[in-house]
């Protein structure tokens, strides 16, 4: 198991808040598309996500 069931919950809770709400509301405000240089909202919520799996991973070793 990599992580334990509080934090199975966390992760599954922020990707129904990243796909649910935050990626179709940036598509419906046209941030995302139509412009060139302005990357998709899968690029939006990678970093953030990446940013806390790792902050996890240094509190896990602490």
């Amino acid at each position: 198991m990599l992580s334990g069931l509080n934090a199975s919950w966390i992760f599954f809770g922020g990707s129904i808040l990243a796909y649910g709400i935050v990626a179709p509301s940036l598509v419906k405000n046209g941030l995302p598309f139509g412009k060139p240089g302005y990357p998709s909202p899968r690029y939006w919520l990678l970093w953030p996500s990446a940013l806390i799996m790792l902050l996890y991973f240094f509190a896990n070793i602490l």
